[in-house]
C-alpha cells in the first residue's frame, strides 16, 4: 500500500478576484493540492447576477492550470455575496484557503 492510498483528501479554497492576484492564488492552490487526492475550489464573489458570467470566465481562465496538475477543480461564482465570508468561514474547518487580502465592498459584513 502506498502513502497516497492512505492519504486523507483535503479541500483547498482559492478566492479569486479580478485584481491581478488571481493567478498567484490559483497557482498556490494548485501547488498545495496533491494530484488525484485533493480537491481545489476556485471561488469568486460578484455583486449581481449580471456580473456572474464575468466571474465564471475568471474562474475558467485559471482552472486549466489546476487541472493540468491532475487535481480535481470545482468552480463557484457567489452572487450577492454579502454573507459569503461568514458562510465560507463556518464551512472552512479542515480547509486551506488561498486568496487575496482585499475583499470587495459588497462583501463587507453588516
Amino acid at each position: 500500500m502506498t502513502c497516497s492510498q492512505n492519504a486523507v483528501p483535503h479541500s483547498i479554497v482559492a478566492i479569486l478576484l479580478d485584481d491581478g492576484l488571481a493567478p498567484a492564488a490559483a497557482s498556490a492552490a494548485a501547488l498545495l493540492a496533491r494530484p488525484g487526492i485533493d480537491r481545489v475550489h476556485l471561488v469568486t464573489l460578484v455583486a449581481s447576477q449580471a456580473a456572474a458570467p464575468g466571474g465564471q470566465e475568471l474562474l475558467e481562465a485559471h482552472a486549466a492550470a489546476v487541472r493540468e496538475r491532475g487535481v480535481h477543480v470545482e468552480l463557484l461564482v457567489q452572487v450577492g455575496a454579502s454573507t459569503a465570508p461568514r458562510r465560507a468561514h463556518s464551512r472552512a474547518q479542515g480547509m486551506v484557503a488561498c486568496g487575496t487580502l482585499r475583499v470587495p465592498s459588497f462583501c463587507a459584513a453588516p
